[in-house]
């Protein structure tokens, strides 16, 4: 990897690309772009706020932030992202891999803050390679997911791992999974309350507040190939045991007694 290119958090993880020297000047109010191809909720917002507010950044008062969401639209993320550059912000904060995808093919200077997102080494934002090979099923469009769920029942699948771009869809997906008889582990609480498996990743309302450090340390004058790259402190696991209990699965009691929520 170019250490010049990226550093980031894996799986709830932060990016960064070139710091342009000049791009920050004393005095100026912070232009901050904020990048997610899905829809960002009210409570993810406001984590992101108090994280800046914690390294003394007000939005309205010392820093602008410019707010970008595609609703899942991979095309309109693409426009979003060249839009955040044209306005010329200091950094952008890009949410799940298509936003940051977007936002790297849209600009070599402005950094990049991704926080977070999926698999950054496997989608080839970050870092090595590992021989791992994995059966992969696209799915492009929301309403192919039903067709996704169903071939890898035909090619008798034993488990599935719904990749975090799917989150806008979590409820659907997980309640496919439950349908197809097919034990599934995704990111958000919501995919396991629909009848997924599980849910496991790092906190998400913590990641937006750390990615808010990472936006302070750029702002200050941090060079991103400077900066490490880190992994979520804080960890999220739902497990739902109607869904175990419907697919035959036993999760170990101590797994049970680590989770965060326990859906009986």
């Amino acid at each position: 990897m170019d250490r010049r290119a990226f550093i980031g958090v894996v799986t709830g993880s932060l990016l960064a690309a070139p710091l342009v020297a000049e791009a920050q000047q004393a005095g100026t109010v912070p232009r901050i772009g904020v990048l997610t191809s899905n829809p960002m909720t009210e409570e993810l917002q406001e984590s992101f706020r108090q994280g800046l507010r914690d390294h003394g950044y007000i939005e309205g008062k010392n820093t602008s932030v410019e707010w970008r969401a595609a609703g899942g639209r991979s095309d309109l993320t693409k426009t979003l992202a060249v839009e955040l550059v044209r306005s010329k912000v200091d950094v952008i904060v890009a949410i799940f891999t298509p936003a940051v995808q977007a936002a790297k093919d849209a600009t070599s200077t402005i950094p990049i803050v991704m926080a977070p997102a999926g698999a950054p080494v496997a989608t080839g934002l970050v870092a090595k390679r590992i021989r791992v090979q994995v059966h992969i099923v696209d799915v492009r469009r929301p309403h192919d997911i039903d067709a996704a769920f169903a071939a890898m029942t035909k090619q008798r699948a034993d488990a599935v791992i719904v990749q975090g771009v799917l989150t806008a869809s979590a409820w659907q997906t997980g309640t496919l999974a439950m349908r197809h008889h097919l034990p599934a582990l995704s990111v958000t609480k919501q995919f396991a309350q629909s009848g997924g498996l599980m849910s496991y990743s790092g906190s998400f309302t913590d990641i937006y507040r750390r990615g808010a450090s990472y936006v302070d340390r750029i702002l200050k004058g941090s060079k991103p190939a400077d900066l490490p790259v880190e992994q979520p402190t804080k960890f999220e696991l739902v497990i739902n045991l109607k869904t175990a209990r419907a697919l035959g699965v036993t999760v170990p009691s101590s797994l049970v007694a680590g989770a965060d929520q326990v859906i009986e």
